[in-house]
């Protein structure tokens, strides 16, 4: 074994910008199937999760995290590949995995399908890290442009469900009427307005009496990027 910390699995979010890879969970994991890295599933059903084994990255990303690449690296054995287990490992923590909730960066999107409860593991290092509780935090997946540049189609973020205050500036996932939005907030004195990134939308306008009829899902914490 070539890394003092013996760990050779490695998530597409422990991965971010190491050794050259992208800032974005979405695009490692983009990378990681155009290449055809080793990969074995951590948990799950519809909602999964995958880790890569370090073998399969290139050879200054194996460096950047402690291995030192020879001709005989370690390979994962016949039974660790693309396996589908239990993982029960202190270094990640379960959250409720919503990604087939679609959530709009658009015009919303209407959800009246009750949704299967699934979960997916996230590295607990990272909620320690924001101070976040992962038992408040749920994983979605954004459907349209309207929040681009910030945040792009099919990019899977993650909310924390306890915070249900519209902070200004602060991006949430609000529900009104059955439509589900992920929009930026701006107050004003009588009314809410729900902000896109993307300048080909309008603001979405909503008086006192349409804001207090929301049902605010959460804050937005993490994208490609934590905010």
């Amino acid at each position: 074994m070539n890394s003092s910390k013996n760990k050779e699995w490695f998530t597409a979010f422990e991965l971010e910008d190491v050794g050259g890879l992208p800032k974005g969970a979405s695009n490692i994991t983009r990378k990681a199937k155009t290449e055809n890295w080793q990969k074995r599933q951590i948990k799950g059903k519809r909602g999964v999760a995958y880790e890569y084994h370090y073998t399969s990255f290139p050879l200054v990303v194996q460096q950047a995290l402690g291995f030192t690449p020879s001709t005989e690296q370690d390979q994962p054995n016949e039974t660790e590949k693309n396996v589908n287990f239990q993982q029960e490992d202190e270094t990640y923590d379960d959250i409720v995995d919503y990604r087939d909730v679609r959530i709009s960066a658009g015009f919303g999107y209407e959800n009246d399908e009750p949704t299967e409860l699934n979960t997916i593991k996230v590295e607990r290092a990272w909620f320690l890290r924001n101070r976040l509780n992962a038992k408040n935090c749920a994983m979605f997946k954004v459907s349209g442009d309207s929040m681009y540049p910030t945040l792009d189609d099919n990019e899977e973020i993650i909310v924390d469900c306890s915070k249900k205050d519209l902070t200004e500036g602060k991006i949430f996932i609000i529900n009104h009427s059955g439509t589900m939005w992920v929009k930026r907030i701006k107050r004003n004195f009588d009314s809410i307005e729900l902000i896109s990134d993307n300048n080909f939308y309008d603001p979405i306008k909503l008086n006192e009496e349409e804001s207090n009829q929301l049902n605010i899902i959460g804050q937005v914490v993490r994208g490609y990027r934590d905010f």
